[in-house]
């Protein structure tokens, strides 16, 4: 005898929910496989190319420093228009590495040293730019503010030397520069601040003979 068919309720025909996501996930999939895929490709080409770029960078780096050291070896021997030629190609050639910006410093300073104050100007300002080289920042902001007292900006050589100031951390740089700003200022007549740092220098015990000394020296001056 033949069962009867049993009748199915609707609460039993209801899918399991969670039987129900996976196979529209799974549908998703499908659809989407080929948009997934190409979005996979590409990633992995960005990250080829990125790591090419990357080895290039680093090679271009180093052969900027290997340039900027057979420059630097011919300003040592003071053969500077070859040096000077050789600033100049490294700027047009690295531009962006640490060594291109190193090159406007030396290009500037060459230019400095035989009179060219014009055209060192602009590439020590270049040079300032590119905040990161403390070591040679210092003497890149005296050199400009050297240029602007020999254009009779006294007012701008002051701004400078503050700025080269700030440039660096090394107590002792950082009294140079105050110097270099008190001799200005004794030679403008203003005297304002100058007696107080230069006794404060006197009485630091980090201050060594030499700053002391000149210390003294420009106290004689504001006192005479």
């Amino acid at each position: 005898m033949l069962k009867p068919k049993k009748k199915i309720t609707k609460k039993e025909i209801q899918r399991d929910p969670f039987l129900e996501t996976m196979d529209k996930a799974q549908s998703h999939l499908e659809e989407k496989r080929s948009s997934y895929l190409k979005i996979g490709i590409g990633l992995i080409i960005a990250v080829i190319l990125f790591n090419i770029y990357r080895e290039k960078n680093s090679e271009n780096n180093l052969t900027a420093d290997a340039s900027l050291g057979k420059a630097l070896v011919a300003l040592s021997m003071k053969d500077n228009d070859n040096a000077k030629f050789q600033f100049e190609t490294i700027i047009n050639e690295f531009d962006g590495t640490s060594s291109a910006e190193m090159a406007k410093y030396y290009l500037g300073k060459i230019k400095y040293d035989s009179g060219e104050y014009f055209e060192a100007e602009l590439d020590l300002i270049e040079f300032t730019k590119y905040k990161s080289i403390d070591l040679l920042m210092p003497s890149a902001y005296q050199m400009l503010a050297d240029i602007a007292i020999k254009n009779e900006k006294v007012d701008k050589a002051i701004k400078l030397l503050s700025e080269g100031k700030k440039t660096s951390n090394n107590i002792h740089i950082q009294r140079i520069m105050d110097f270099e700003i008190i001799r200005i200022k004794i030679m403008q007549g203003n005297n304002n601040n100058s007696q107080s740092i230069l006794e404060e220098i006197l009485s630091s015990k980090n201050a060594t003979s030499s700053e002391k000394k000149t210390a003294e020296e420009l106290l004689g001056k504001l006192s005479g």
